[in-house]
């Protein structure tokens, strides 16, 4: 299931900042466990799935959360969805959610930062919108830099100034 999310923040009569993203949910009964325990970004409590997901999309490093209504608890993570392991859980009660990336969300890539003001995909860095810690650009989209514990395939890897990046591949062996 995927649901697009709008989170609109005002000022008095304007609107200030208005975030969009998709969010691609699995099935209740699964948890995510991330490819490296750093990708925690936090644990809170919250009401419901989509406090959670609203969470997730206003916190520009989450690109993963996951939600369990028995004890309303609100995961956040780091990683993406396609790069850790959506397991089946003990909970019926809980979710995860990812936020999904395209090309079209990074149109304004190296752009002057007035472009990316309102954009949780990119960051004004030196007077251009450029990549969030911890990631990189390929060419096409932002994506998530390796880990030390992640093992890769060398055909996903790719180079930048002698660091090698990539996609992490969740069953290479």
């Amino acid at each position: 299931m995927i649901i697009y999310v709008i989170l609109l923040f005002s000022h008095g009569d304007v609107l200030t900042q208005d975030i969009r993203a998709d969010i691609d949910l699995k099935d209740f009964g699964t948890s995510f466990t991330p490819v490296n325990d750093i990708e925690l970004i936090r644990t809170t409590l919250v009401k419901s799935l989509m406090v959670c997901a609203s969470l997730c999309v206003q916190d520009a490093t989450c690109r993963t959360f996951d939600y369990d209504k028995s004890f309303r608890q609100c995961r956040l993570f780091e990683g993406e969805i396609m790069t850790g392991i959506v397991n089946i859980s003990s909970s019926s009660a809980s979710k995860v959610g990812g936020i999904r990336y395209s090309p079209k969300l990074y149109v304004i890539y190296h752009q002057t930062c007035d472009k990316c003001a309102f954009n949780r995909y990119l960051l004004c860095n030196n007077n251009l919108c450029e990549c969030p810690s911890h990631t990189f650009w390929d060419g096409e989209i932002v994506k998530i830099k390796c880990t030390q514990k992640v093992r890769v395939r060398l055909t996903a890897g790719v180079e930048r100034n002698g660091i090698l990046y990539a996609v992490p591949i969740t069953h290479a062996r």
